[in-house]
């Protein structure tokens, strides 16, 4: 998933923030908690006020991803 995210954020920089976390660290952990997700990988995509817009399980292929992103980016005043 590491490629995949990375091309997103490049590709949308300055649009969005993209945060890459893993269950092995600490801020990792945090999140998963905070938004229920029991297991990875998990694509979170959240609004400007934190609150969860999209949750994709598994490997997302990157069309998917950019979907989800440009639907986000559309119902983002």
């Amino acid at each position: 998933m590491t490629p995949i995210v990375d091309g997103i954020r490049s590709k949308y920089r300055g649009e969005l923030n993209v945060v890459y976390a893993t269950l092995e660290d600490k801020e990792g952990r945090e999140l998963a908690d905070r938004y229920g997700i029991l297991g990875y990988p998990v694509v979170l995509l959240l609004d400007r006020e934190g609150e969860r817009v999209s949750l994709l399980r598994g490997v997302v292929p990157q069309p998917t991803l950019e979907q989800a992103v440009e639907e986000l980016i559309r119902a983002t005043p």
